[in-house]
């Protein structure tokens, strides 16, 4: 006769313990990939908002320098690209601002660096589990008239 409550009570408890651990795992998985698409859109969203700042106030009206970050091959490598057709920027300073960050962002050049129009320069996000979910980086720029500027971009 089998030993009811020492080896087959146990061992169905084991059984359905495991099925539900898988099922509440599949769950998380689906969630945590449908977040990271909503997190895509999120930051989309935001980078196209356009919340350029200029820290000067007299200015002729020109062609405004945007910027675009676009994902490389690699896993967390990225460029960020000038989209201006005319201006050459200097980037004099970016920065990783995002709440509870853990700087992920890293520039692979020194910073100040020359951009031309329609340029890139390459950049690393690093992403852990504790990372946020959306990477806020802050640019300070200055145009090719001497005016400095701001952006916060998304990613």
């Amino acid at each position: 006769m089998t030993d009811l409550w020492g080896a087959a009570i146990p061992t169905g408890i084991a059984a359905v313990g495991g099925v539900a651990s898988a099922a509440v795992a599949a769950i998380a998985f689906v969630l945590s990939l449908s977040n990271r698409t909503g997190s895509a859109v999120l930051a989309d969203g935001l980078n196209k908002a356009g919340n350029v700042g200029s820290l000067t106030t007299d200015r002729p009206a020109r062609e405004m320098v945007s910027w675009r970050i676009d994902h490389a091959a690699d896993r967390g490598l990225y460029t960020l690209t000038n989209l201006s057709w005319s201006q050459t920027v200097t980037l004099n300073r970016a920065k990783d601002v995002s709440i509870e960050g853990d700087n992920a962002f890293s520039l692979l050049q020194e910073l100040p660096v020359e951009i031309v129009p329609q340029g890139s320069i390459p950049f690393r996000i690093d992403k852990t589990l504790v990372s946020p979910a959306v990477t806020a980086i802050l640019l300070e720029w200055t145009e090719d008239d001497g005016e400095s500027r701001t952006q916060t971009l998304y990613r």
